[in-house]
């Protein structure tokens, strides 16, 4: 799964279980990427990229993303694909770390001479 817009797939379609339309999704990718200077072949280059890597992935069975049946152009992810990424951090080792202790300044080094 080589495309440079991956990550934001996921991290979109995530949030809508439902799925999206083609055209929202590039918007939304479009928006996060591109700059006030930039030309208008721009959106046509991340249309098609992500049009052919959402079909292309949408036919293969390993892949997190579906195409949604009865909605043209609808796409969403895997449901236990959604599973896989809820992460549990419940009994972590990490809990019972205690913070170290800050040193605390000796008065001469509080104070300066400027304050800012």
């Amino acid at each position: 799964m080589n495309n440079i817009y991956y990550n934001q797939l996921v991290e979109l379609l995530a949030y809508k279980p439902e799925g999206m339309k083609l055209c929202s999704i590039v918007k939304y990718i479009y928006n996060c990427n591109c700059s006030l200077f930039e030309d208008a072949d721009l959106y046509r280059q991340i249309y098609s990229n992500v049009r052919w890597f959402l079909w292309s992935q949408s036919r293969r069975k390993d892949s997190p993303f579906v195409r949604i049946n009865g909605k043209w152009g609808m796409y969403g992810l895997k449901k236990n694909f959604m599973v896989q990424l809820e992460l549990c951090f419940d009994n972590w080792e990490y809990d019972v770390i205690q913070p170290k202790p800050v040193r605390k300044k000796p008065e001469y080094e509080q104070q300066s001479l400027f304050e800012w």
